[in-house]
């Protein structure tokens, strides 16, 4: 790991932060779908853990703690979106 290079989530290219995005988007539903409820605190972290093993799979190097409070702030959106689309808000 002594080589390895990591980019910071403002170098990352459009592209790569929507594909990103979409991972992200794919773990949040698949989350709700199998537990049938929002993903909150330890949850959000598995999500974040499942999408930073792809992009390293895919030989994107950036810091988990980066990853982390993009896609963290993902969930937090989408769960109030989600929140709001069922009157819990």
């Amino acid at each position: 790991m002594g080589n390895h290079r990591y980019s910071k989530w403002a170098q990352i290219s459009l592209e790569k932060k929507a594909w990103i995005y979409s991972l992200a988007k794919k773990e949040y539903t698949e989350f709700i779908n199998t537990n049938g409820k929002l993903p909150e605190r330890e949850e959000k972290q598995i999500i974040i853990n499942r999408v930073y093993e792809k992009l390293i799979k895919r030989g994107i190097s950036i810091p988990l703690s980066e990853v982390g409070i993009n896609i963290g702030r993902y969930i937090n959106i989408k769960n109030k979106q989600n929140a709001l689309s069922e009157g819990v808000a």
